[in-house]
């Protein structure tokens, strides 16, 4: 679940919250592009909002410990908007 979405230069972050292998909730930063790459990718600071639900795939922080990710992709199942851009 989307808890906050920082459309800034550089980087972007989506914070969002998911159960752990227990059940435990915990907050994941979810480093993306610069506002500007996302711009001329479509995403506007309103594509994401709280409480939205997603899916997200991407490369984890060496430490698990830290809950980090660079972003690789992004879905919203609800009305089929993806995200799958490059880092350039």
């Amino acid at each position: 679940k989307l808890v906050e979405f920082q459309f800034r230069n550089p980087p972007s972050f989506v914070f969002v919250e998911a159960p752990d292998d227990k059940g435990h909730v915990q907050r994941w930063a979810v480093e993306w592009l610069a506002a500007l790459q996302l711009n001329r990718q479509g995403v506007m600071v309103g594509t994401l909002n709280p409480g939205d639900r997603l899916v997200i795939t991407g490369f984890p922080a060496r430490n698990a410990n830290e809950h980090q990710l660079k972003l690789r992709t992004i879905a919203r199942p609800k009305d089929g908007w993806r995200w799958t851009g490059a880092f350039d």
